[in-house]
Order: structure tokens, then C-alpha cells, then sequence
């Protein structure tokens, strides 16, 4: 065998070993993965839960009309978490500016109506701010009954 022919047919024996070595490694996380994805299933069973969204209307400092958007998640029958959403109506597009969550966690007192109130009251201003400076950052488009991330 010549030289040339012996040195093509190592790099190929080395290349077919990386090959194998490469899908082995491959399987091998692929059932690590399948496995560890079956026991996150099992621990985390999908929860009901009722979702109830609530819209107030709001203007910025121009007199421009916005909406202020509460997603509240009741569990239970308890209100569990509240997002909060700044945006237009017609255009369908909003940015998160607050989030509240583990409210029906024992010992939680949570007051709904005072929630709002102190929105409305006390931080107003800058969630019109932060609907303001992340217009370009994460919007999300309102559809039907829930928030779809674009």
C-alpha cells in the first residue's frame, strides 16, 4: 500500500471514529433527555386554573388613551398571580410593567381592589414610563382572551 493510500484511509478510520463517538454521545443525551423530561412531566402536572382579565382605561401625559391590562390567574378559586400590561387597544399591543406572583401562597393577604387602587394612585406614572421606553423591547399582542409573546 502506498503512503498516500495509508494516510487517506487513517483520516477516514479517525473521521468514522469521531462519527461514532459523536452519535453515541448523541444517543446518549437524547435518552438522558427523554428520561429527564419524563420525571418534570410526572412532578409537574398541568394545573387548572381560571384566568380573568380586567382593563382600565388610562391616558399618558399627552392625553393619548391607554389601557392598563390585569391578566389576573385565580388556583383554587384564589388569585394566584396578576400581570399587569400597559397598551393600545387599537393597535392590540402591549408591554408588561408588572408582575405579582405566589399571591395564594398560606398566610398571603391579598386585596384585588386595593391592588388597583394603588396602581392607579402610586405607580400610574410609571408604568406610562415603562410602556414609553419598551415599546421597541418585548411587546405583546392581545388575542381573544389571552397574551401571545411575538
Amino acid at each position: 500500500m502506498r503512503p498516500h493510500n495509508l494516510n487517506v484511509l487513517l483520516k477516514s478510520g479517525y473521521n468514522l471514529f469521531r462519527l461514532i463517538n459523536f452519535l453515541g454521545k448523541f444517543l446518549q443525551d437524547l435518552i438522558l433527555q427523554t428520561i429527564l423530561f419524563g420525571q418534570i412531566i410526572r412532578f409537574h402536572q398541568p394545573e387548572t386554573c381560571h384566568i380573568h382579565i380586567q382593563i382600565y382605561e388610562i391616558h399618558d401625559q399627552d392625553g393619548m388613551p391607554l389601557d392598563m391590562m390585569n391578566v389576573v390567574v385565580y388556583k383554587e378559586g384564589k388569585i394566584d398571580r396578576v400581570s399587569t400590561f400597559i397598551g393600545r387597544h387599537d393597535r392590540g399591543e402591549y408591554v408588561s410593567v408588572g408582575n405579582t406572583e405566589n399571591l395564594s401562597a398560606p398566610g398571603t393577604v391579598f386585596s384585588y381592589s386595593s391592588y388597583v387602587r394603588e396602581q392607579k394612585d402610586l405607580f400610574l406614572d410609571m408604568y406610562i414610563e415603562l410602556y414609553h421606553s419598551n415599546l421597541q423591547g418585548k411587546v405583546y399582542t392581545a388575542s381573544g382572551s389571552c397574551y401571545i409573546v411575538r
